[in-house]
């Protein structure tokens, strides 16, 4: 867990504004490491997707991806749906 936050503070000290990886269980890990690291990140969470959710996103295959992934995906783009 130590080292997957250490990944996404990097990631944000960078100034990556999300996080896409081609290994679902390093999505599922950066993803929980922050949910324990979150006062290290101001509060303030770094998105992470897998690739396959990615790519859905941007091909308009909305229906295949669950509800919290549109969210993060609304999230980040605003009430535009900038693809």
């Amino acid at each position: 867990m130590k080292k997957s936050l250490e990944i996404v503070l990097s990631a944000k000290r960078n100034g990556a504004r999300i996080i896409v990886t081609t290994c679902p269980l390093c999505a599922y890990n950066l993803e929980e490491a922050q949910k324990y690291g979150i006062k290290e990140l101001g509060g303030e969470e770094i998105p992470v997707f897998y690739v396959p959710e990615f790519l859905c996103y941007a091909l308009g295959f909305d229906e295949g991806l669950e509800p919290q992934i549109l969210e993060k995906f609304e999230k980040i783009l605003g009430e535009s749906n900038g693809r």
